[in-house]
């Protein structure tokens, strides 16, 4: 058949044309595989020569890790959010006795779909991709047969399990909380090009401001990084408004930063709201008002959908929306209303 390398799980998939959970079924004469399907993959698994009856197939296939890929962007040193969910999930995969093997894909890798050796290799028995990769990427992944769960972004036509915050409904509440404090020209900080998260979260600004009949100021919406995901100087808008909701806390401390520069107090001229509730929070001066993300709810959810696929490879695709909640710092205040 042209195999000349030793056989894989992958190789017997390829050409029986099904998925690799599906051939370690029939390895291990598990059920879940027609009797038919269960043949061919037999026939072909003996045509190559391939040792099934290893103790590893007689007892458990599985090697215990997941592999987590994360794109470069989010491992910068300034990044915090995605660390932190990095270590709930190691906290959480160590309870069910696997571990994680951290991948950091980089943009050259992403651009060109090239996928990691090691999800291909029997190294891993599953993945979880950590924050937004390009749709075709993730379909380069997805080939591998193996069960992956996105975290914190989703695709909808993937047909792939995903865990992710609750971004509209959450920054449609912290607008709510500004609105509801007497301001009414609220701008948004973030680049809506970027990623899903950032467009859902405009969307819950959007929302907003429309139901309390508010049109929204083009000016008002500025953006902290460039379509490339790469830092950028924040241009503010010649009028300014009373309040700010930006994307992430690392974009309103930098907010922050721009209006000091112009010498504008928050909150005693500017009222800034964050998102994320991350270390920039408490970092900053004032000390950040936020929208708190429950990452380690993230984390578990994550981690207990991969241990599901691993035992039903055949479950409904699932979509897991995590809840926000606002924590009131010190960096918006209270307008008369007029």
């Amino acid at each position: 058949m042209g195999i000349s390398k030793k056989p894989t799980l992958q190789d017997i998939a390829e050409l029986a044309g099904v998925t690799k959970m599906t051939v370690s079924k029939a390895l291990r004469n598990q059920e879940g595989v027609s009797e038919n399907v269960k043949s061919k993959i037999l026939k072909i698994a003996k045509e190559l020569d391939y040792d099934f009856t290893t103790p590893k197939y007689l007892r458990n296939s599985r090697t215990n890790n997941i592999a987590v890929l994360v794109p470069e962007v989010f491992m910068e040193t300034e990044e915090i959010f995605y660390t932190s969910i990095f270590k709930y999930l190691c906290s959480e995969a160590v309870k069910k006795k696997y571990y994680l093997i951290l991948y950091v894909v980089t943009k050259e890798e992403e651009e060109h779909l090239v996928c990691p050796q090691l999800c291909r290799q029997d190294k891993v028995d599953g993945i979880i991709i950590l924050g937004q990769m390009r749709r075709r990427f993730v379909g380069e992944i997805k080939s591998t047969s193996l069960p992956v769960v996105l975290l914190d972004f989703n695709y909808t036509d993937t047909g792939l399990d995903c865990i992710c915050t609750d971004n509209l409904e959450g920054m449609y509440s912290a607008t709510k909380f500004l609105l509801e404090k007497g301001h009414r020209e609220i701008g948004f900080v973030g680049n809506i090009n970027l990623t899903n998260s950032i467009r859902d979260r405009y969307l819950g600004y959007y929302r907003a401001m429309i139901e309390r009949g508010i049109k929204i100021n083009s000016s008002y919406v500025v953006k902290e990084r460039d379509d490339e995901n790469n830092d950028i100087d924040i241009v503010l808008p010649q009028t300014m408004p009373t309040s700010f909701v930006c994307n992430s806390d690392q974009a309103a401390f930098r907010l922050m930063e721009a209006l000091e520069k112009v010498n504008l107090r928050v909150p005693e001229d500017v009222s800034v709201i964050g998102f994320d509730d991350t270390l920039y929070s408490i970092i900053s001066q004032p000390k950040l008002t936020t929208v708190s993300v429950n990452r380690k709810s993230m984390a578990e959810n994550a981690i207990t959908m991969i241990m599901d696929l691993l035992e039903n490879a055949n479950l409904m695709p699932r979509k897991v929306v995590v809840a926000t909640t606002i924590i009131d710092r010190n960096s918006v205040i209270t307008l008369r209303k007029k």
